[in-house]
């Protein structure tokens, strides 16, 4: 860390002077809420880059000649955030660009700090690079899948891998939670045991304001679980950087033993798969849309669309998240689609027909879309987008009137 940079409690006071937006439109910087770790890489990412922008070392003796050499480069600093555009992607040129503001805000350049943050992509999106394209993800891991994937962790003595499926298969957490895991007590009368998970994401700024915050901590009661029990044992002692080497062995074996397959197995996978489990035990039930994001750990229900489908999951064994978990949760599907608080939403009649349109118009019609289309079985919205494709396929089947 450059010793003539504010440190990270003095970045943190002098952000929160800063508005957070402007009346006039004026360029104002959001650099605020960020965690002291965070603060230190976009330091050290814009240290580096400006040092290539400059061909000079940033590391002078006062701090007076830091601040000269920054202000008095600050347009050869501008000129080389354009010069990337061409060789990162979007979001890593922004996140190059707010690595540069917050940088020259924590030398106390206010003003060039907002010039820096006015600069605007110049590349189009054709110029602009691209990451490779991945393999799809798994998202509906069946017994046979996941027992091939543990038996061989379990043949190569991966007891890390072992354990991080066990947990995410049992509690449906991310692989970051895994960290936060704990062991309540048990209901020997039940046979359900109490399990405490810390949501892994939460901002600083969630933190202090609960109404931005994301991820929730939660309780979840499940049948007790010899094996489960010694995941969690293990997963107390593992650190971040043992979990990402883990999912890429994960990653490893899934391709090896499943080559040819469009999609891959991964940890995540198997949240999406307790995903459709809950939607399948819970959608239909009272408040079961709450229970479906807190043993997700999500803190709106709307959150929830995109984990799961209710087709492929099976209503047995998913945890049950207690009524405290459940209270932080917010039912905000209502307000998602614009209507009246506590309405009952289904997605299908609220779309528009443009939105199920766009959805549908990649893929040809199917045998089941013609028969459903003949069937009136379909909503409007469904009936016309369906009809548009038929049309598109030349396909002469009669149009019907939908009420």
């Amino acid at each position: 860390m450059n010793p003539h940079l504010f440190d990270y409690n003095e970045f943190s006071d002098q952000c929160s002077k800063l508005p957070e937006r402007s009346a006039t439109g004026e360029v104002k910087l959001k650099v605020a809420g960020m965690y002291e770790p965070t603060y230190e890489k976009y330091v050290q990412e814009a240290a580096a880059n400006i040092t290539r922008a400059l061909h000079q070392d940033l590391n002078t003796e006062t701090k007076k000649e830091h601040k000269a050499l920054l202000k008095d480069g600050v347009d050869k600093v501008v000129k080389y955030l354009e010069s990337t555009s061409n060789t990162k992607t979007s979001d890593s040129w922004r996140k190059l660009r707010r690595a540069m503001v917050i940088y020259y805000t924590a030398a106390g350049l206010g003003s060039e700090a907002k010039q820096i943050a006015g600069t605007e992509n110049p590349a189009g999106l054709k110029d602009q690079a691209h990451k490779p394209k991945k393999r799809k993800r798994l998202n509906t891991v069946t017994d046979e899948i996941f027992d091939a994937m543990y038996f061989d962790c379990e043949d190569r003595q991966d007891t890390v891998s072992m354990t991080l499926m066990r947990l995410a298969r049992e509690l449906g957490l991310r692989p970051a939670e895994a960290l936060g895991v704990e062991m309540l007590d048990f209901d020997i009368p039940n046979m359900t045991m109490s399990i405490y998970i810390e949501g892994a994401k939460k901002t600083k700024r969630g933190q202090q304001n609960k109404a931005e915050q994301r991820g929730i901590d939660r309780i979840l009661h499940v049948p007790i679980n010899k094996e489960l029990i010694e995941a969690i044992k293990t997963a107390q002692d593992l650190t971040p950087n043992e979990i990402k080497a883990a999912q890429e062995r994960i990653r490893r074996a899934a391709a090896r033993l499943y080559p040819h397959s469009q999609r891959r197995f991964c940890l995540y996978s198997l949240r999406y798969t307790m995903g459709s489990n809950l939607k399948k035990k819970y959608l239909n039930r009272k408040d079961g849309a709450k229970m479906v994001a807190a043993v997700i750990g999500h803190k709106c229900t709307s959150s929830m669309s995109e984990y799961g489908n209710i087709k492929s999951g099976a209503s047995t064994g998913t945890p049950i998240a207690d009524a405290e978990t459940l209270a932080q949760v917010v039912d905000d599907r209502a307000a998602k689609y614009g209507l009246a608080e506590g309405a009952k939403v289904n997605p299908r009649k609220v779309l528009s027909a443009e939105a199920v349109n766009k959805r549908d118009q990649v893929r040809q019609p199917s045998r089941r879309d013609i028969a459903m289309r003949q069937t009136e079985t379909y909503t409007a919205a469904d009936g016309k987008a369906i009809s548009d494709r038929l049309q598109r396929s030349d396909n002469t089947i009669p149009a019907v009137d939908h009420k």
